[in-house]
């Protein structure tokens, strides 16, 4: 049953989806670019109006201007890659601009006046086929300006190379470092050594030299990650691209990565240079290794020190890592929901978030296990100057295995990645990739023809469309995150948080959007960001405010949006509120919801969908009402799990023991006892130091008079689900002891 051990995504989605969010953008956020920040939504936008820039890819200060770096309709290049697995034809409705004039562009905006204008159109490619427009750069994606000594500072550009269609097939682009200067000349100093479908992703100022990453391997071969240094890169150019000859070079160690790899980013820290690398190995999670000169500028001595990634790469015992790939975020079926990462120093240490290299992989082809074996939401770690490494979000203290899951993306599991961190005076910023956005893109018309990836798809599109959107979180101390907005600043289209940049006590942040056009907001960092409000379910206030009887959905006297252990929340069809209660044992639930499509129970129907929460307490009375529903009469709660908590031979679909169903002044409802580990809770008993936790999907059922047709697929989703879920619990427990 190849299904079972695809990934545990699609149990955090079906079984904790985060409640319906009403959006707005946040108080002393601008926007700057593109059509007016009121009501933009689904306009064309871009910065000057031009849609098809579809990311805010790279931002820099420079001489009075803010750069951005943006790529060219990057979803209607993906396709090209992905046509095995998706029809383009699929998106309809123009949320997708037709491909038009593919060079690359850097746009600058006049800090003083606030003024855009194009500033770089890059160069076109005389040998694109098919009528497109085709530049040589797809877009520009990272920015640094480095001064070297004695000299005036410039900014060094690292571009992406396009991908060009011939006659006959495609021909892959070369990747260039940009040199440009205060007086507006640009210089392309850098070319990759050969061609390659790759970018300059990486590149970060080290003791006084600037440092630039790219791969250096022919097409269809493994790329091999290399890195080229300079204290002049502009002053060493010697007029001849792709010899690179005037440049240091730092070999990667050959026996690191024999399917190839990418360098995602570089930092300076601690007197060394760590570099981050995304492994092409079917399934292996993200790496990190420091690395510094033993030697001197003359004759250099570069030495790698491996602190995340395998650890028997190489036989001397202080060349083995710390810590192993992905920082152990293995699947049952060995895929690594760590593929990626990307680092920011803040408070004296580093922070690094994580990426699921799901796109990644389906580009290049990957099996269908190995591509769902790699979703779930991003995480957050950082390491101190003696490389030791805590993760943050989730807790270290939770460990590893399904709490963490859950909790992961800050509890959203198409978070996929903390994509780009920003810093605002003493308040770090870190913003998410979520692709609920591009999964909704199709709705029900996505088909893959694989029919795990197909059910996948449906589950993320359960989301409710105002979840959709980048998140966009922060701290003052690293330890506490606090939620700003989850809905992309009002934008479901605005999936990405891409690009920070920060001048003179204002930040500016930089969105992907490659449907509508990317946008620019500034933000001063004198003002204060107020944090969303939660009461610990979940469930933002403004929701459960809308609750019957003015927020009060139990009709207690207290607004439920102040009670941890009260929580009210749309239906699974969006027409009244759900109220679910626990008593006093236990004084907090967690991620409620409504689910509105479940696999066919034969003989039953479920009119008020499933209701589902997570419960840390070893026992707990819950009543669950259904507000604008007279009765329930002749009704059980039916759930589908297994009938001896973790044991997987058990699985089934049985009728709920012991519910009293009756109809109070506040509407009907179902009440019942759960306990930890007995019947009604998914996991069994959990082991110390984890705290008790009961999960429970359920609803009140039916019986129907005809039997219908078995959702064959429905049924194999919801068995598979409860499956992975219980080996997944199960095998982890020890990991939890520790």
């Amino acid at each position: 049953m190849k299904f079972i051990v695809s990934t545990l995504m699609a149990i955090i989605v079906t079984l904790f989806p985060t409640p319906h969010v009403d959006a707005e953008v946040p108080p002393c956020w601008t926007k700057i670019s593109g059509v007016d920040a009121g009501g933009h939504e689904g306009q064309t936008d871009g910065i000057l109006n031009d849609r098809e820039n579809s990311y805010a890819w790279s931002q820099e200060i420079f001489d009075g201007y803010l750069y951005v770096g943006t790529n060219r309709n990057i979803l209607g290049t993906m396709l090209g890659f992905v046509e095995d697995f998706l029809d383009p034809n699929l998106f309809v409705g123009g949320h997708v601009p037709d491909p038009t004039d593919q060079r690359g562009r850097i746009y600058r905006m006049n800090l003083n006046t606030e003024n855009w204008e194009l500033f770089y159109l890059g160069p076109e490619d005389p040998q694109a086929a098919g009528g497109l427009i085709m530049g040589q750069d797809m877009g520009y994606r990272s920015m640094k300006t480095f001064k070297a000594d004695g000299k005036d500072p410039v900014m060094y550009v690292g571009t992406a190379g396009s991908v060009i269609p011939i006659d006959g097939g495609f021909k892959p682009g070369q990747c260039a470092l940009l040199a440009i200067e205060a007086d507006g000349t640009i210089t392309r100093i850098f070319a990759q050594p050969t061609p390659s479908f790759d970018s300059i992703r990486g590149l970060a100022e080290h003791n006084g030299t600037l440092f630039w990453a790219t791969s250096e391997t022919l097409l269809l071969q493994p790329d091999q990650p290399g890195i080229w240094y300079s204290r002049d890169p502009l002053e060493d150019f010697d007029g001849v691209l792709t010899e690179n000859s005037e440049y240091g070079h730092i070999d990667v160690p050959d026996n690191w990565f024999p399917d190839g790899a990418e360098i995602t980013d570089m930092i300076s820290y601690n007197d060394f240079l760590y570099v981050f690398f995304v492994n092409y190995r079917t399934r292996n999670g993200f790496w990190c290794a420091k690395v510094k000169n033993q030697g001197n500028e003359d004759n250099p001595d570069w030495v790698w020190d491996i602190i995340v990634g395998e650890d028997d790469t190489n036989p001397e015992p202080d060349d083995t890592a710390k810590y192993p790939p992905g920082m152990d975020r293995f699947r049952d079926n060995g895929a690594n929901a760590n593929g990626g990462a990307t680092p920011v120093l803040f408070d004296n240490k580093v922070y690094v978030g994580t990426a699921s290299d799901f796109i990644l992989r389906l580009t290049r082809g990957h099996e269908p296990d190995d591509i769902l074996g790699t979703l779930g939401g991003g995480q957050l770690f950082r390491f101190d100057e003696n490389d030791d490494w805590e993760r943050v979000m989730p807790p270290d203290s939770v460990g590893n295995g399904i709490v963490a899951e859950l909790m992961s993306g800050w509890f959203n599991p198409a978070n996929l990645y903390i994509w780009r961190f920003g810093s605002c005076g003493d308040r770090l910023y870190a913003g998410t990739f979520d692709i609920g956005s591009l999964f909704a893109l199709g709705e029900d018309r996505i088909q893959t023809g694989i029919p795990e990836l197909d059910l996948l798809l449906q589950i993320i599109n359960r989301r409710h469309k105002s979840l959709r959107g980048f998140d966009l979180y922060f701290t003052d101390d690293g330890d506490n995150w606090f939620p700003l907005r989850l809905n992309g600043f009002d934008d479901h289209w605005n999936y990405g948080s891409r690009s920070f940049a920060t001048y003179n006590g204002t930040l500016f942040l930089g969105t992907a959007n490659p449907f509508y056009g990317c946008q620019i907001w500034k933000h001063p960092c004198e003002c204060t960001d107020q944090p969303m409000q939660f009461d610990k379910d979940l469930v933002p206030k403004e929701i459960e405010d809308k609750a019957p009887n003015q927020g009060d959905g139990n009709k207690d006297g207290i607004k439920d949006s102040i009670q941890p252990h009260v929580a009210s929340f749309p239906s699974y069809n969006g027409t009244d509120y759900i109220t679910v209660v626990c008593d006093s044992e236990c004084e907090q639930i967690i991620s409620p919801y409504s689910f509105f499509e479940t696999p066919d129970d034969p003989d039953y129907e479920f009119p008020y969908g499933i209701v589902g929460f997570i419960l840390p307490c070893t026992q707990g009375e819950i009543t669950i009402y259904f507000h604008g529903v007279h009765t329930l009469n002749n009704f059980v709660f039916r759930k589908y799990g297994p009938t001896t908590p973790g044991d997987l031979q058990t699985i089934q679909w049985y009728t709920l023991p012991n519910v009293v169903f009756g109809k109070d002044e506040v509407g009907a409802y179902a009440r019942f006892t759960l306990i930890n580990g007995q019947l009604g809770d998914i996991t069994g008993v959990e082991s110390i130091p984890i705290p008790p936790i009961i999960i429970d999907p359920g609803g009140p059922a039916r019986k129907i008079s005809t039997i219908p047709a078995i959702n064959t697929w429905g049924l194999l989703l919801l068995s598979g689900l409860l499956f992975i879920f219980c080996l997944f619990f199960l095998k982890r427990k020890k990991a939890w002891q520790g």
